[in-house]
């Protein structure tokens, strides 16, 4: 049973970013038209907080806050769960001094399109209702605080003439939400002390915002007395294979009282009901749907709270980048799932069966009623002579037959060549069979109507067996229709 569970670091919520992450939170949730209710606030809170390095200064947790915030939308509404694109300025320490020169320099007019526009992160439409003025002078203005930001920092030696009005406006954007070092207790936002500031510090200014239009309340920006860790979750990811995604829905409707699916060909299940699960899947896995060489899991353990059907925090996407580092057929925390049944024998035996049993006595019967093995469409006939460092193997089979090598070299299965019906021509031996030499100890000859696309997930599934080329044989079988497969014997030691 594959047992590889990955340990996340703890998440701590630190009491210094409590206020800023709530308050910077709470805005991206009302920009975004999201209501935000105690639980959605806690919850989103909690997924930024999570995200955040235990060492990050508090301007650049609130970027990272923004990002995380858009994230969690994301998820609540869409069920997305997608690694957010991260700003290449993102780390940038900025002074608010920078802001100082730009109010200095900017007409009253300005400043407020400089304060809706850029902290306040509204659009240039709104903005331009919010001053009266047109869309135009918004754009105009805009225009002119870029030169003004590109005057401003290579004052401070920063060279920012090839950079775009895009990443410019990022950047203006970041001077004008870096919060000035101003300590306020919530409950005095909303009086006088609170007012002189609004137009000093972004954060603060937020913060009145939503006090005063009832979107927070003093007791949502409450500091905890101290520190805090984020509860652990143990989680494992299950990914289907994109060659079987006609099984989706499937999975998704034998799981569903215990799997999350969160994209579409990805779940999330609960440590606890793994073993509901692996019952589940070894039903899916006898009738094949999706096979088990199909499938593969990680399990995670790290920071996260569930949220109704959704996982907040960084432990469903470092699932997924677990999951994709396993062998497809290996999935944590579980055993080997079976391999698919026999398909049943064909109606038509039955009506022979009955009419012999008329004839023939119960032995017979017997006999009669025993289903017959599959034939393969092209038989392989082989002979192997095998030395340390090659395999010389001499086979008869079907000209119309496509063969693939595969050949085992310290415990690793790779496919060695593929040959269509006409390419396999060219190892004739001129007397109906054909030769050619594996430098390998061992490999394997198989034999197939047609090419075998998925040969790849075939080796994967078996690489993981204790005997590849045995367990090669088994999924070869089980999963290419009409195929023949021999393997050579290991090397008689002497």
């Amino acid at each position: 049973m594959p047992t590889g569970l990955i340990m996340m670091n703890d998440a701590v919520i630190r009491r210094d970013l409590w206020f800023p992450i709530t308050v910077r939170v709470a805005w991206d949730l009302h920009l975004a038209k999201v209501e935000v209710r105690p639980n959605i606030l806690q919850a989103a809170r909690l997924h930024a907080l999570s995200h955040l390095p235990g060492d990050v200064d508090v301007s650049v947790a609130e970027r990272m806050a923004g990002i995380y915030t858009k994230d969690f939308i994301q998820r609540l509404q869409k069920k997305v769960y997608r690694r957010p694109e991260w700003d290449p300025d993102l780390d940038l320490q900025i002074s608010p001094e920078w802001r100082r020169v730009f109010l200095k320099n900017l007409s009253g007019e300005e400043q407020r399109i400089f304060w809706f526009f850029y902290s306040d992160g509204i659009s240039a439409q709104r903005t331009a209702k919010k001053v009266a003025v047109s869309l135009r002078k918004v754009e105009h203005t805009c225009k002119r605080i870029r030169t003004l930001m590109r005057k401003i920092a290579a004052q401070d030696f920063i060279d920012l003439s090839e950079w775009s009005d895009l990443r410019i406006d990022q950047l203006i954007f970041y001077v004008a939400n870096v919060a000035e070092s101003n300590s306020i207790n919530p409950e005095e936002i909303l009086l006088k002390k609170g007012k002189k500031l609004i137009n000093k510090c972004p954060r603060i200014r937020r913060a009145y915002i939503l006090l005063k239009h009832g979107v927070l309340s003093p007791r949502d920006l409450e500091i905890p007395e101290e520190n805090e860790i984020i509860q652990r979750q143990q989680l494992l990811v299950l990914m289907l294979h994109p060659d079987a995604r006609k099984h989706s829905a499937k999975i998704s409707k034998t799981l569903r009282e215990y799997a999350i699916p969160i994209e579409g060909d990805v779940w999330l299940i609960d440590q606890e009901d793994l073993p509901e699960v692996e019952e589940l899947l070894g039903y899916l896995a006898e009738e094949s749907q999706p096979p088990r060489h199909q499938l593969r899991g990680a399990m995670v353990s790290g920071p996260g709270e569930w949220f109704d059907d959704m996982m907040l925090g960084p432990l469903a996407i470092r699932s997924m980048d677990a999951a994709r580092s396993r062998p497809w057929g290996s999935i944590d925390g579980m055993g080997e799932l079976p391999m698919p049944l026999p398909p049943p024998p064909k109606a038509t035996s039955w009506w022979v069966g009955a009419i012999v049993s008329g004839m023939l006595s119960i032995s017979s019967l017997a006999w009669a009623l025993t289903p017959e093995p599959i034939t393969p469409n092209y038989p392989l006939e082989a002979e192997f002579y095998v030395t340390n460092e090659a395999v010389d193997v001499r086979f008869d089979v079907n000209d119309m037959a496509y063969v693939s090598i595969v050949q085992l070299r310290q415990g690793i299965l790779t496919r060695e060549d593929e040959f269509t019906p006409v390419g396999k021509g060219k190892h004739s031996t001129g007397d109906g069979r054909y030769y050619l030499r594996v430098d390998a100890p061992r490999i394997a000859v198989i034999s197939s109507v047609e090419p075998i696309g998925d040969m790849a997930v075939l080796l994967q599934a078996a690489q993981i067996a204790e005997e590849p080329l045995d367990a090669l044989v088994q999924q070869v079988k089980a999963n290419i229709a009409n195929a023949d497969i021999v393997i050579s014997p290991p090397l008689e030691e002497r």
